[in-house]
């Protein structure tokens, strides 16, 4: 018996592609490119690997700047080893194209472009950790200076910018509101988790600027955005809870009543572009006037030009039937551009 279990092991062992030659057999040429970019300051990076070569280049961004490399380096043949070994004990292929956190629009983006042996597999990251990726990204810092390493880190399920840490000096109904958000955060999956943060969100204007837009600057205002666009991730789920408290606050909002009606608007804008069927319903069962208020507040942009949601809105509109409210929608648009830039929304 224990001869059959040696004999196992041998063939085992034996077969374990841990030989340069295999390795170099299995993945003879191989390039990996790496670009790293974050949104919010325009910073890129880009990571070029080859079975030769490491290469870091900076990607200008902004006018009368060039592309710089600022790091090149020949690999040694342990480094390529190491690399050939990632390849084959990663299933690269079975990584999906896109991974995302849906509630948050900025923070860390990254695209993998895997290129070997005639393949080509393109991998998009969005503030999310999948720790394949992760463990390539640390062995390419085992090649870098430390200024040049990636940001992409484990903090938990997801990699994002936003905060968890407790605000100070809540009041009651904030303090609900971001108790809710983090528990979100840490599960976002769980039905009741998920209700408890619709209820907690505030559904009436007035508490909405208390939450996110007090005169003093406090409560949740610095960190409004977070907690108003995690309801596009709950509009996936609960749309019509979701569409319901929208509108709802919308069409009682003023354009000048705080400094989160802007978020509240796109928030309301995209969720019309990606909801039409609901939001055309839940809309058309309010008074006329709470409707001429919606659309109104939505038209209510200094840039038509640049406000992309505005006219998906009609065109969906239009897709489904909702001519009236489609025409009411282009005819709140020509009358907001006839005002000029710079109008003051009548209330």
């Amino acid at each position: 018996m224990k001869l059959i279990i040696y004999l196992l092991l041998s063939i085992i062992i034996g077969c374990q592609p841990t030989n340069d030659a295999f390795l170099e057999k299995k993945f003879p040429h191989f390039k990996v490119t790496v670009n790293e970019h974050s949104p919010a300051s325009g910073f890129e990076l880009q990571y070029e690997l080859t079975q030769d070569s490491i290469q870091v280049k900076w990607i200008a961004k902004w006018e009368g700047t060039t592309d710089t490399i600022v790091y090149f380096e020949s690999l040694n043949e342990n480094q390529v080893k190491e690399l050939r070994s990632y390849f084959y004990s990663t299933d690269i292929e079975g990584l999906k194209d896109e991974y995302a956190v849906p509630w948050i629009f900025d923070g860390l983006e990254l695209i993998f472009l895997f290129q070997y042996n005639n393949i080509s597999k393109r991998v998009e990251v969005r503030n999310y950790y999948i720790s394949s990726l992760g463990d390539l990204t640390r062995l390419v810092e085992e090649m870098l200076p430390e200024q040049l390493y990636f940001r992409y880190k484990d903090y938990g399920p997801i990699s994002s910018l936003f905060k968890t840490k407790m605000p100070s000096n809540l009041s009651s109904q904030s303090l609900k509101m971001h108790e809710s958000y983090v528990k979100l955060r840490s599960d976002p999956d769980n039905h009741q988790v998920q209700i408890g943060y619709l209820s907690a969100f505030p559904g009436e204007i007035s508490d909405f600027k208390a939450v996110y837009d007090p005169d003093d600057f406090n409560e949740l205002y610095s960190e409004s955005n977070e907690y108003i666009y995690m309801l596009q991730f709950l509009a996936t789920i609960h749309s019509e809870e979701v569409g319901s408290l929208l509108i709802n606050l919308i069409k009682n909002a003023s354009k000048s009543c705080c400094d989160a009606w802007s978020w509240l608007r796109s928030m309301t804008a995209a969720y019309a572009v990606d909801h039409t069927q609901e939001f055309a319903k839940i809309l058309n069962l309010q008074d006329q006037t709470d409707i001429d208020n919606v659309i109104w507040r939505l038209a209510d942009v200094e840039n038509h030009d640049a406000y992309e949601e505005y006219p998906k809105i009609i065109a969906r509109l239009q897709e489904i039937g909702e001519l009236n409210l489609a025409h009411k929608f282009n005819e709140a648009k020509v009358r907001r551009i006839s005002m000029g830039p710079h109008h003051e929304a009548i209330q």
